[in-house]
């Protein structure tokens, strides 16, 4: 077919699919919660409330995700 990618790069291509397919989970159980909540008819500082932990959970898988990729991208070695 074509020539096998090489580890590294396998590995970062499934961490940055492991953390889209985590951040679309955790938007769509956001989203829900957001209307089941009737978030939209609360007061404006439960919205910014809402908003700012759903930030932080977003926040909270991105970055170790992204981490990760960069050290597969780089053969599995950390920055030193």
């Amino acid at each position: 077919m074509g020539t096998p990618l090489p580890p590294d790069l396998v590995a970062a291509r499934r961490a940055l699919l492991r953390m889209v397919t985590m951040v679309v989970a955790l938007d769509a159980v956001a989203i829900g919660a957001y209307y089941a909540a009737h978030i939209a008819r609360a007061s404006a500082k439960v919205q910014q409330m809402y908003t700012i932990v759903w930030v932080l959970a977003v926040l909270a898988i991105v970055a170790p995700h992204l981490r990760a990729i960069r050290v597969a991208r780089r053969g599995g070695r950390p920055k030193s």
